[in-house]
């Protein structure tokens, strides 16, 4: 009788342990099922194709086509996304779901031109004119540079045109002289003539050497004895004359014998008007008349105006662009000024531009526009010193006259 009460005691209290545990397993149970649900959601984003988008949903969407934008994800399977045709003055080159399109680029840059229009779906694309070439500074940045020009029995091979510049080689029958220079065949000497296929080099034959003999002996005798009596009577001639020409300088310096001064006749019986005074025409009053007109002859020519752009975009094609900074540190630009052009322009050609423009400002001599020509001189010797001795010569014989050329060699 007293061991039922404990046993009904016991059950109360195991009860509620019994509901714990359920709610336990039910809980398990669920965040099974969450797991599971989520691995079928990610192994079904995998399987989208190569067209097609994984909405917020986990919904594989189809993209929009090339000129079109993503205007609304689609709601569920089966069904398609909204798309929108690129505005004008964009584009959109392959399949995507962006929201918004591209721009597209334009050609300002300067002798840039349009080779292909913008379209909804293509990019505009930009080249250079006639005489220029898209040359690349990095893979975002560009300017056109002027073609470069054969020289002298030289060809172009090939043209210049788009991204290359002009490639020269020398013409049929022609054979390399030097880097701007080909000369023809026919001219060649053994050390050069390999270059000219087909041509056969032909060694001078030995001919046997002449005799002289009696006839041929007394000519040469002959001419030869002729030869030096016409230089000796020629000379003779020339030493005769220059012996009178100096007796006559002599003479007209010296007082006529009848105006010797003589003891016995008076000094007021000397009538000076009748003397036959003779005015020296020497070198020593003729050089003052030569000396002044000398210096009223105006110079031969006048040195040409040089455009400040023309000459800076002119260095800037020149000078390898390693070779850049070192040029503009040795010509007085300070770092500040570098780092300055640096950071106001993106483009580094802008910033080249900016750092040789103020460097032009330093000069003397020039005018609005004009480029000095003492910094063109200096620009030239420094580019000697960094050894850069083509970019120099270029720029001598482009803006230099043969003059200021001698000076800056001497």
């Amino acid at each position: 009788m007293d061991a039922s009460p404990s046993k009904r005691k016991r059950k109360k209290k195991c009860l509620p342990c019994l509901f714990l545990l359920l709610i336990l397993l039910w809980q398990a149970d669920a965040i099974s099922d969450k797991t599971l649900e989520g691995q079928y959601n990610s192994s079904q984003s995998v399987s989208c194709s190569e067209n097609e988008y994984e909405n917020d949903n986990g919904v594989c969407c189809d993209k929009c086509p090339p000129g079109f934008k993503l205007k609304k994800k689609c709601t569920g399977k089966g069904l398609r996304s909204q798309c929108e045709k690129c505005s004008s003055g964009t584009y959109q080159e392959n399949t995507n779901y962006f929201e918004n399109c591209f721009r597209c680029d334009k050609c300002l840059k300067k002798n840039a031109v349009e080779i292909t229009p913008c379209t909804h779906f293509k990019n505009r694309e930009c080249g250079c004119k006639k005489g220029y070439y898209k040359k690349e500074i990095s893979s975002s940045s560009w300017y056109c540079a002027s073609c470069k020009k054969c020289g002298d029995g030289e060809r172009q091979d090939p043209e210049c045109a788009g991204k290359k510049d002009t490639v020269c080689i020398c013409k049929d029958l022609y054979y390399r002289v030097d880097n701007k220079t080909c000369a023809p065949c026919t001219n060649c000497s053994p050390e050069f003539c390999s270059q000219c296929p087909g041509f056969i080099i032909t060694k001078p034959t030995h001919k046997p050497e002449a005799t002289l003999t009696g006839p041929y002996i007394i000519l040469i005798t002959i001419t030869v004895l002729s030869m030096t009596v016409t230089v000796g009577f020629i000379g003779y001639i020339v030493l005769r004359k220059w012996i009178k020409l100096r007796c006559r300088g002599q003479s007209s310096t010296s007082w006529p014998e009848s105006l010797e001064p003589q003891q016995h006749v008076g000094v007021q019986s000397l009538n000076f008007t009748d003397l036959p005074i003779k005015v020296d025409e020497s070198p020593l009053f003729t050089s003052q008349c030569a000396t002044t007109k000398k210096d009223l002859v105006l110079p031969d020519c006048i040195p040409r105006e040089i455009k400040s752009h023309e000459f800076i975009y002119f260095l800037l094609d020149e000078v390898p662009i390693s070779r850049f900074k070192e040029l503009v540190r040795r010509l007085n630009i300070s770092e500040q000024d570098i780092e300055r052009a640096e950071r106001d322009n993106r483009a580094f050609m802008d910033a080249q531009y900016q750092m040789l423009k103020l460097w032009s400002h330093s000069g003397h001599g020039g005018g609005i526009n004009i480029f000095p020509q003492s910094l063109v001189h200096e620009c030239i010797c420094t580019l000697k010193d960094m050894n850069l001795h083509g970019c120099a010569e270029n720029i001598e014989n482009k803006y230099c006259t043969e003059a200021q050329t001698l000076t800056l060699h001497i």
